[in-house]
């Protein structure tokens, strides 16, 4: 519990005023430290804490009732679990690319198919396809590529039905992940053998 949260509890019988929660965009691009924001609630933010945070910074804060505050205290906990999450996510996709390019496909395919359990974002596959050890190790494996092609798009079909895109039209949603997996398919193409496809799902979370 952050330190004005404590006192708040000590002195506050009726909250009154505003205070402020942080939000980051979760995606392969947002930088460490405003993960680790995410999700604070603020008394007064100022210097530091207040976004933007950097260049290119897409951080924002959302207004709410002191009133509000067990509520989003709450939301604080899943958001700050999220944030966590998507470290991991990072993690596991880094030690996938590293046991490839070493050659250790097992071990890449392991680490891959955890990371996908959280999420998984076209970015980061043609990172993974255009990368110089990487794409040396795909090159000479084509079944191995075939494989992480094939996980890559069912984990990026899987992806689109998950509740946070239901929120979208539906053309677009279906747009979106139609984009995506024709990106996954062309980034795969140089490494594998014959059509490009995918099927099935996701093993279960």
């Amino acid at each position: 519990m952050n330190g004005f949260l404590a006192r708040w509890r000590r002195t506050s019988r009726r909250p009154s005023g505003v205070l402020y929660q942080y939000y980051a965009t979760i995606h392969p691009e947002t930088c460490g430290v405003c993960l680790d924001h995410h999700g604070r609630i603020l008394e007064r933010p100022e210097g530091e804490e207040t976004p933007p945070l950097h260049p290119g910074c897409r951080c924002s804060l959302l207004e709410f009732s002191a009133g509000e505050l067990e509520y989003y205290r709450e939301q604080e906990r899943r958001m700050r679990g999220r944030a966590q999450e998507e470290l991991r996510r990072r993690r596991l996709f880094r030690e996938g690319e590293e046991a490839l390019a070493r050659g250790d496909f097992e071990g890449a395919l392991a680490r891959f198919r955890e990371s996908v359990q959280i999420d998984v974002f076209t970015s980061d596959v043609e990172h993974l396809c255009r990368g110089e050890s990487p794409r040396g190790a795909l090159e000479s494996a084509p079944e191995v590529a075939q494989q992480l092609r094939d996980l890559f798009v069912r984990a990026y079909r899987w992806k689109h039905d998950l509740p946070k895109y239901r929120h979208m039209p539906e053309r677009m949603r279906l747009e979106r992940r139609d984009h995506g997996l024709r990106v996954i398919r062309e980034l795969f193409a140089p490494f594998v053998d014959g059509p490009a496809g995918g099927s099935g799902d996701v093993p279960p979370m």
